[in-house]
């Protein structure tokens, strides 16, 4: 579970030092990745700013990090500006933050990744049907932005559930609301449960967490998701793409995503039983 906390940054004047000590300028339309000094368990941690749009005043700083992290015992706007100084000596922050955004930081509570949940009944409505409840957006999954489809997932229940409205009206006159809501259940229930799967696989590791658990998965996730590519481009697409990957197809729905790395990992699983069947019976049946 990841905690968030944002560090009010001037747009337009975020720079970073070189290696020569000349100020490199970051733009707003940068996305900009700054890694502390630290490398601990408990004190390692990036500084990341999204791109945005011009003419904003300020640029959030993310700061992302598991809930036991150091950061989150400061207390007092002049530790957290120490901390930062030392952490991030490329950065000019002496100038760049003031003591009023030093003191707003510590003051603030972090924010709380949701975990990865949904709901496996999206509608609730009687039995004569004129009447009903559905879920929609994050009301039916709820998980943190690492696959970065939260907008585009509830606008997809939207849009299903228009497509439904529309559809059961044109071809049952007689239908009520109940039987579209039903149908959207039907329809949607697998793709939001298949979102989650997504959600809680397909990028998992992407804030470089510092507990050294995180870092081996991270490594682990790497090299997963390599074989996966290389062996995709081998098999000329036989084998799936990683999950991750296969979002960026705006032709396939999640339910479809998930169902193709399933495919994938019975094959890895398939290939590596058949090879350690064949190594056990070559060495026990000589």
């Amino acid at each position: 579970m990841g905690t968030l906390q944002v560090l009010q940054v001037p747009a337009d004047k975020y720079t970073i030092k070189d290696s020569d000590k000349t100020e490199i300028a970051t733009e707003n339309q940068s996305f900009v990745i700054a890694r502390s000094i630290s490398n601990g368990p408990r004190n390692r941690f990036n500084l990341a700013c999204l791109p945005v749009k011009e003419s904003l005043t300020i640029r959030p700083a993310n700061c992302i990090t598991r809930p036991n992290h150091v950061l989150w015992t400061l207390r007092t706007g002049a530790e957290v500006k120490q901390f930062f100084l030392e952490n991030f000596p490329r950065l000019n922050f002496e100038n760049l933050i003031s003591d009023k955004e030093w003191d707003r930081f510590a003051r603030a509570d972090g924010l709380a990744f949701p975990p990865c949940q949904y709901t496996p009944g999206l509608q609730a409505s009687p039995g004569n049907g004129q009447c009903g409840i559905v879920l929609l957006g994050d009301a039916a999954h709820s998980f943190s932005p690492d696959i970065g489809q939260g907008i585009n997932a509830g606008f997809m229940d939207v849009v299903k559930l228009d497509e439904i409205l529309k559809t059961t009206a044109s071809k049952t006159p007689c239908a009520n609301l109940g039987t579209a809501l039903k149908e959207y259940e039907r329809l949607q229930a697998p793709e939001t449960k298949a979102l989650i799967r997504i959600a809680r696989f397909g990028a998992p590791y992407q804030y470089n967490q510092s507990p050294l658990k995180d870092r081996l998965g991270k490594k682990l996730y790497t090299m997963n998701v390599i074989i996966r590519v290389l062996l995709n481009k081998i098999t000329f697409g036989l084998v799936p793409k990683p999950m991750v990957l296969m979002l960026q197809n705006p032709n396939l729905s999640y339910l479809q995503v998930a169902r193709r790395a399933d495919v994938g990992t019975a094959g890895f699983i398939s290939a590596f039983g058949f090879l350690l069947v064949k190594l056990i019976m070559k060495r026990y049946m000589v």
